[in-house]
């Protein structure tokens, strides 16, 4: 039995299905009730982490949740098409998770993504320095530095990534 650290109510267990491979099921501690919901795929990528300990962050979306270990080191669980882009992924800071989209802040300041971003002009992420925040839109995207200035990419129709201007914000 292995517990999720920082999760009282989520408990994960090994059992045997019909053609004797292992999965992991999710249940309440408190009842062990089975999620009859639980995805199987997502069970059979929670037994592929080494350890789920020493979470630092997790950011969900509909259909994936990832963490960030307090090593810098990401881990992503669910409907993931970009597992290993993350999987070598190091010095991470903050995380950020968009519909089929996974970002990070590294320690030194850069911005990296893996998955569809969405965002017009996506490719200029990688240009960014010095960054503090990030913050997600459906179709823009802004970073805010650590000097109090803004970045932004995504589509313009409405004047949302004239940032340029914008100080000591």
């Amino acid at each position: 039995e292995t517990k999720v650290e920082g999760k009282k109510d989520l408990e994960l267990t090994e059992d045997t299905v019909d053609n004797n491979e292992s999965v992991a099921k999710t249940e309440k501690e408190d009842t062990h009730e089975t999620n009859e919901n639980d995805n199987f795929e997502t069970r059979q990528q929670i037994l592929m982490y080494p350890s789920f300990e020493d979470i630092e962050d997790i950011k969900i979306s509909n259909s994936q949740f990832v963490c960030l270990k307090k090593d810098g080191l990401v881990l992503a669980v669910g409907d993931i098409k970009c597992s290993e882009q993350i999987s070598t992924w190091k010095n991470i800071k903050k995380i950020y998770v968009k519909d089929n989209a996974i970002y990070a802040i590294k320690e030194d300041g850069t911005v990296i993504y893996a998955g569809n971003t969405g965002y017009e002009n996506a490719e200029y992420i990688y240009s960014w320095e010095n960054i503090d925040r990030l913050y997600l839109a459906d179709k823009h995207m802004l970073a805010l530095t650590k000097n109090a200035t803004v970045r932004a990419i995504g589509s313009n129709e409405n004047g949302q990534c004239e940032v340029d201007e914008w100080y000591d914000i």
